[in-house]
């Protein structure tokens, strides 16, 4: 009997650590990205606002991070030079999430999800023009059927209450994001652990957005016991959770699966909104679940076997990867 576990144990490992186990961990996180708006909303509605919810997301994710790096013995600390990458991508990704927090109040909810979503193309331009990354008939057939499918959940709400500089920061966010996810596929950040990286992200971005947020005067420390245990949700699962599950799915099927496969954050935002909140199934959110889902399907196929080498992780590096996993499976 145990003889016959070790071949499924095997089997079971080599598929975690494959492009469609990447394409896994990535739509896993994509759903619970897909959770923050909800959160974030009713915590502002219980004395926070955007900036101080996503400053504090990020203060209880670092801290929720040390158990876990205790637990699994992981490293904390990391090489200077990788320290200077990961608080380059903080930059970004606090950026981000300024842009697009800022956005919500002059344009629709519509609008900003439209906007922000330009990332998968982005992410396809700056991974050809910078890292000649090969584009396939499938990538592009995706990308199209994803924006198609943005487009119809966004419904004609998105063209209620449009204001240029609030469209210019959604369409600004969704750049900075995109430029986080290409060079994160492309740092020597892949040799660090998840939780590692998660943490000192966390921590940069923690201290970024707490200074733009003091310096703004955003900073609201006046939320409920409600609105402090959805501030620790937001910590816990959609940052801590959700981006060792990103990082990884992101190093194991590269920056165009990931970025294609993201498109199902806003699905799950919609699909919750009608279950959670009654809201009703209209004919264009029907057509945008089937466009992102069939979008999704096509890419989580496995890629042709004849890939072009600067899109295939070297075989050394394969190796080094199942067998550091082997031997530390918090990675």
């Amino acid at each position: 009997m145990q003889g016959g576990m070790q071949p499924m144990e095997r089997t079971l490992r080599t598929m975690l650590h494959s492009e469609q186990g990447g394409v896994c961990c990535v739509l896993a996180s994509a759903i619970l990205f897909g959770v923050m708006p909800f959160l974030v909303q009713d915590a502002c509605l219980h004395g926070g606002n955007a900036v101080t919810v996503a400053c504090f997301r990020f203060t209880f994710s670092c801290l929720l991070c040390l158990p876990f790096l205790q637990a699994a013995h992981a490293p904390i600390m990391l090489p200077r030079s990788k320290l200077w990458q990961v608080l380059g991508l903080s930059l970004l990704y606090a950026a981000t999430l300024i842009l697009l927090f800022s956005s919500y109040g002059s344009v629709g909810a519509g609008v900003a999800t439209t906007l922000h979503y330009i990332y998968p193309i982005v992410v396809l331009l700056l991974s050809c023009l910078l890292f000649h990354a090969r584009l396939t008939v499938r990538h592009v057939f995706c990308l199209a059927i994803c924006a198609l499918g943005v487009l119809l959940l966004a419904g004609p709400e998105s063209h209620e209450g449009f204001a240029a500089w609030g469209a210019v920061m959604a369409g600004a966010s969704g750049l900075t994001y995109a430029l986080y996810m290409v060079l994160l596929a492309h740092s020597e950040l892949r040799q660090v652990p998840t939780l590692t990286m998660t943490f000192w992200l966390s921590s940069f971005a923690a201290l970024e957005i707490g200074i733009y947020a003091a310096l703004t005067g955003a900073l609201s420390l006046h939320m409920t016991w409600r609105g402090w245990v959805e501030e620790a949700c937001l910590g816990l699962f959609c940052t801590v959770f959700a981006l060792v599950l990103f990082q990884k799915g992101l190093f194991l099927c590269g920056e165009l699966k990931a970025s294609l496969c993201s498109n199902v954050e806003p699905l799950t935002v919609v699909i919750i909104g009608m279950l959670a909140f009654q809201e009703p199934l209209s004919l264009s959110l029907g057509a945008g679940i089937a466009c992102i889902l069939t979008a999704t399907a096509i890419n989580a196929l496995p890629s042709p076997q004849r890939r072009s080498r600067a899109g295939q992780m070297p075989k050394a590096m394969r190796r080094q990867l199942c067998w550091r996993t082997k031997r530390q499976p918090w990675l």
